[in-house]
């Protein structure tokens, strides 16, 4: 892929001896999903039970930047930093519901009162003017990150989902959608301006702020025109925007009449690139990487995609990368960590009794019957375990199984797939996606014992699932996914990946590769030093990943996994990467970038 400029990814240029005298840096992450820490789930589940956990894990958490904040706030405060996080304390969440026909409906459960329960009440309370000029009670909620804070913000005509659409409105509203745009945007509203109170309320000024995608642009304290806007409490607080996925609906464009509602400051915007004077509207995404005083995505090859955006290119020197990372201790099992030191045979049966433990739950936590474990024991498990959205192709597995030659040779390899994500209650094509599958499942007694549906897919019970399988698929169209951490819990747990090389897949998967559609019946797997891979790869045709491709890989994944020796020599290139896909590696390099943008570097540009 071609770029206008070379990435730079700065790990260390301020001299120790200065950095040990400063104070801890403080920093604030601002973010509309900030998963719930596994003491706080666990506690729910010992005091309402496991399916209010399942809950109340989903809540806070619609996709992967829920866990990654989770962790990266946990982690920067275990290094050092002043860390406080702010999101919001949403009223209610979307679960599957499952039928008795085998299917699964959206619906939407309340989850406040449970949460409420095992959080912390503060003297923090405030009220705050909204931009239309209706003031609300916003009552603050703390929690524990380890050594940081967590301040979730309380209102509840307001947050009463996460990511809100069109079928969350009231009954009888006349206009959904345009409901859902003004909700949306009041929602970051009480979470960029109520930041701000909240921090004035604890007289703690941050260092830096970090806002996590587009809608906590109002974090910003001189974005839009209000009293924050020469406020000289954040004269010296400097702002990063994190991007956390390239698609279009995160990066919105706001015509004339959204950006006077929102009151964003009009001599701020009409001077910059985001600005389209022809068309009158506002790139947000453009205006945020332009006006933070730093801005970085989540992979290299996110950082390249960025930069070649046509709205970002006239930043490309500005924008940095920081890869996405998974904390070791809330994802890896405990006794992964002295495998380097397991005979390849007690590798072996560790990863053995692993799965049997996730077999074993899984015949009750999915309605499965109970000789359903029995038969899988000798089978491998490969988790699809992703947020379900058309771009991460769950379509391929339903194309595979409505293909006569395809079905056949899939229903031949030695594996049980667990299917499974969070689908947004306003997309109807992922939906489509899901009930095709599903559909298709019912109707095929063979595959519906190979494919296993996860339902209410959430952080809380996920560790169980990664550190058990054998396997963990990652598929996308190219340039479309940003990162993905879901390979990476596998990894540090033995499992082997399987996907195409977007995201953050380039810098930690080693895999078998083939030629695109180079055979449409079984070959032998192409030579590769078994020693020097943990994955293989799922090759691009056009951009897109195909089912052919798809089912290659998966072969070359059964062929390999049979073969004890080759096994634990992948078990062992998995394992290796756990340190580079640490989560402690991605908050160093956070920190650095901190650093660099307060104090300024000796040697800008060094690259890594």
């Amino acid at each position: 892929m071609s770029t206008t400029a070379p990435y730079i990814l700065i790990l260390s240029f301020f001299p120790v001896e200065i950095a040990s005298n400063l104070k801890p840096l403080k920093i604030l992450e601002v973010a509309m999903e900030i998963a719930l820490p596994k003491s706080t789930l666990d506690q729910i589940a010992e005091k309402f039970g496991p399916e209010r956990a399942q809950h109340a894990a989903m809540s806070t958490s619609v996709g992967g930047i829920g866990p990654l904040l989770r962790e990266r706030i946990m982690e920067q405060g275990d290094q050092g930093l002043e860390m406080v996080g702010v999101s919001l304390l949403y009223e209610s969440v979307w679960i599957q519901k499952w039928q008795e026909w085998e299917q699964v409906i959206l619906e939407e459960r309340h989850i406040v009162d449970v949460l409420r329960k095992v959080m912390t009440p503060t003297n923090l309370d405030f009220e705050l003017t909204l931009f239309d000029g209706r003031a609300v009670n916003v009552k603050v909620w703390e929690l524990a990150y380890g050594k940081a804070k967590v301040y979730f913000l309380d209102v509840p005509e307001v947050s009463d989902t996460v990511y809100p659409g069109p079928k969350d409105a009231p009954v009888g509203t006349s206009n959904p959608y345009a409901w859902s745009h003004v909700h949306r945007l009041k929602q970051s509203w009480l979470i960029g301006r109520g930041a701000l109170t909240l921090c004035k309320k604890l007289n703690w000024q941050p260092d830096v702020v970090v806002l996590s995608e587009t809608p906590t642009l109002f974090t910003h304290h001189k974005l839009v025109r209000d009293p924050f806007q020469s406020d000289e409490f954040f004269s010296k607080t400097k702002y990063v925007f994190n991007d956390h996925t390239p698609l279009e609906y995160a990066h919105p464009v706001w015509d004339p009449y959204t950006l006077e509602m929102v009151k964003v400051d009009t001599a701020i915007y009409t001077k910059m690139p985001a600005w389209n004077s022809h068309k009158m509207t506002l790139d947000v995404t453009s205006l945020l990487v332009g006006f933070c005083d730093g801005v970085y995505g989540v992979a290299k090859k996110h950082g390249e995609v960025m930069r070649t955006m046509p709205s970002l290119r006239p930043y490309s020197e500005k924008i940095q990368f920081v890869t996405n990372g998974v904390r070791v201790e809330d994802w890896q099992a405990p006794e992964f960590k002295t495998a380097e030191k397991m005979a390849d045979a007690d590798l072996l049966a560790l990863k053995d009794a692993k799965r049997k433990d996730l077999l074993e739950w899984a015949w009750r936590r999915f309605r499965l019957w109970p000789t359903w474990a029995q038969q899988a024991r000798k089978k491998k498990v490969v988790l699809w375990t992703r947020r379900i959205t058309p771009y991460k192709r769950l379509d391929i597995l339903s194309k595979v199984l409505h293909h006569a030659e395809m079905r056949k040779r899939f229903l031949t390899l030695d594996l049980v797939m667990f299917v499974g994500g969070r689908i947004h209650q306003q997309d109807n094509h992922a939906q489509d996606i899901v009930y095709d599958l599903l559909d298709t499942l019912a109707h095929d007694a063979e595959a519906v014992e190979r494919v296993i549906f996860i339902d209410n897919f959430n952080v809380w019970e996920a560790p169980l699932l990664y550190q058990g399988a054998d396997g963990a698929i990652m598929l996308a169209d190219d340039t479309r996914e940003a990162s993905a951490t879901g390979f990476m819990k596998a990894q540090m747990n033995g499992g082997a990946v399987i996907a195409t090389e977007d995201g953050a897949i380039p810098e930690f998967v080693h895999a078998v590769r083939r030629q695109p559609l180079k055979s449409l019946m079984p070959t032998e797997v192409p030579d590769a030093e078994a020693s020097a891979i943990n994955g293989f790869h799922v090759p691009y045709v056009k951009g897109e990943p195909t089912m052919y491709g798809f089912l290659e890989a998966l072969e070359d994944f059964c062929t390999t996994m049979k073969d004890p020796q080759k096994a634990a020599a992948v078990m062992r290139m998995a394992l290796k990467e756990t340190d580079k896909v640490s989560v402690a590696r991605t908050a160093r390099e956070t920190k650095a970038l901190y650093e660099q943008i307060l104090y300024g570097s000796p040697e800008p540009g060094l690259a890594a």
